[in-house]
């Protein structure tokens, strides 16, 4: 063995402990000494994914292509890391030529249907992920990647299906859970809804989407302490998380803690100020207690974000009426009735 392959056993070895940064620098000292060994080249891009650093990662994983041109791993890592920084087309085409060198890597299927549902192409997705799992049919994670294209396109039962298929290869996983919990709320089975996200938040306390949905789901049930406590450990977990700071905000109003609620919004909408609910909510709060300038001023913000919110156009509406201003607040429930006629609008986050 010579004094590279030493080298890079060592390296791997770090790997497997978790010590990276040794890792990357017995690496690097093998790419100082030998610049055209790709396997560190590749492991060099791989640590710089993974520790947040995605330009280098792009820089190692072309330089390790440069050197071995027909290694379809190598490919496709590179896709992995253009895709997560919104390279959508160029993450493609290196999937593709991933898959023109081992048509039968289910990584590369996988890899590339993720790509095609980011381009809204859901379908030529549900194709890539049905061939990977052909290919390897016990991946928990590729069974969940199907399941939420299914779901997209209103496929909810073979979406259902898919979920349940990665739970019994993988009962461990989170997402899964939360997905099926998601789906089954939609299909209002409340009770096992309920202990997938149980389940979830058990399993992957660090994943937020699971709590907030787990908290709609009782705030939509009336069920304000319970929806509480789960916002309240959710930002145990992550506190200057704005979505969770403006739903929790909006329970605390529910039960009547207008202090509670007004500074936590006001926390979420200085994290985030281009978050319409969080300006809704803030609105609700001060309509509440019957501050309705600041209140209409609220609302006005929140239709003013890039993503606006009807719910705020119809509370502005509840405003003015409020304010003696009833024409203004006809035509900004006329609006309401044009964008969505039929619908039930009522107030409140």
């Amino acid at each position: 063995m010579n004094d590279i392959e030493q080298i890079y056993e060592q390296a791997q070895q770090a790997l497997a402990k978790r010590h990276l940064s040794q890792a990357e620098q017995l690496f690097l000292s093998i790419v100082h000494q030998l610049p055209s060994h790709a396997p560190s080249l590749h492991q060099l891009g791989t640590l710089a994914f993974h520790t947040n650093r995605p330009e280098q990662a792009v820089t190692w994983f072309e330089k390790a292509v440069s050197y071995e041109p027909n290694n379809p791993l190598f490919q496709t890592c590179l896709g992995a890391v253009l895709l997560e920084m919104g390279r959508i087309e160029e993450a493609l085409s290196w999937h593709r030529k991933s898959l023109e060198i081992e048509p039968e890597s289910a990584l590369a299927l996988n890899n590339l249907g993720i790509a095609l549902v980011r381009s809204q192409q859901t379908h030529p997705a549900i194709e890539a992920f049905e061939q990977a799992l052909q290919i390897e049919p016990d991946d928990a994670a590729t069974w969940c990647n199907l399941g939420a294209s299914h779901r997209s396109v209103g496929q909810l039962d073979a979406a259902a299906r898919c979920y349940r298929e990665a739970l019994t290869r993988c009962p461990q996983l989170a997402q899964a859970h939360a997905n099926l919990a998601n789906l089954l709320l939609e299909q209002d089975d409340f009770q096992e809804a309920e202990q997938r996200y149980l389940r979830a938040i058990q399993l992957a306390p660090q994943l937020i989407p699971a709590h907030l949905n787990f908290a709609r789901m009782l705030r939509n049930q009336g069920r304000y302490h319970e929806a509480k406590q789960t916002l309240e450990q959710a930002l145990r977990v992550s506190p200057d998380n704005a979505h969770a700071l403006t739903l929790f905000a909006g329970v605390l109003l529910e039960l009547n803690e207008k202090d509670s609620a007004r500074e936590a919004v006001c926390q979420a909408i200085q994290l985030a100020p281009e978050i319409a609910e969080a300006h809704n909510t803030l609105g609700n709060i001060c309509y509440a207690s019957g501050d309705l300038d600041e209140a209409l001023a609220s609302y006005e913000r929140a239709l003013g974000c890039s993503e606006p919110l009807l719910q705020a156009k119809y509370n502005r509406g509840l405003v003015l009426q409020s304010m003696g201003k009833l024409s203004e607040a006809e035509s900004s429930y006329l609006e309401v009735l044009a964008e969505k006629p039929g619908d039930a609008v009522t107030h409140g986050t």
